[in-house]
C-alpha cells in the first residue's frame, strides 16, 4: 500500500519565501562590497546598477520584512504540523478500514475467520 503524507503548505512557503531571502540577502552582500571599493567596479559597469540602486535604498527594509515572514512561516508550519500529521493518520486509518469491511476482499482472504461478529 502507498503512503501518501498530506504536505503542509506552510513548508512551501517556507521554501519559497527562504529562497526569495537567500537571494535577496547574497544581492545586498555584493552591493555592500561593490560600495566598499567602487574603483574597482569601473563606471562603464552599467550591469545591475539598477538592483544596486534599489537595494542601497530598500534592501534593508526587504530583508525584515522577509525574515518577518519566515518567522512567521516558521511559527505557523510548526504549530499546524500535528494538525497535518492526525490527517495523514486518518485517511490512512480509513484506507485501511475500507480494505478491512470490503467483502471482495474478504472472500479472497479464504475464510480467515475475520467475520463481521459472530
Amino acid at each position: 500500500m502507498s503512503r501518501r503524507k498530506v504536505v503542509n503548505p506552510f513548508y512551501v512557503v517556507l521554501i519559497i519565501v527562504g529562497v526569495v531571502f537567500a537571494v535577496t540577502a547574497c544581492a545586498y552582500g555584493v552591493m555592500t562590497v561593490r560600495m566598499l571599493n567602487p574603483d574597482l567596479v569601473g563606471e562603464t559597469s552599467t550591469q545591475g546598477a539598477g538592483l544596486m540602486r534599489f537595494l542601497d535604498q530598500h534592501g534593508f527594509a526587504l530583508m525584515m520584512i522577509q525574515l518577518t515572514l519566515l518567522a512567521l512561516a516558521s511559527f505557523a508550519a510548526m504549530a499546524t504540523d500535528r494538525v497535518f500529521d492526525r490527517k495523514a493518520q486518518q485517511e490512512e486509518n480509513d484506507k485501511r478500514r475500507a480494505l478491512h469491511e470490503d467483502p471482495t476482499l474478504r472472500k479472497s482472504g479464504g475464510g480467515t475467520g475475520q467475520h463481521g461478529g459472530s
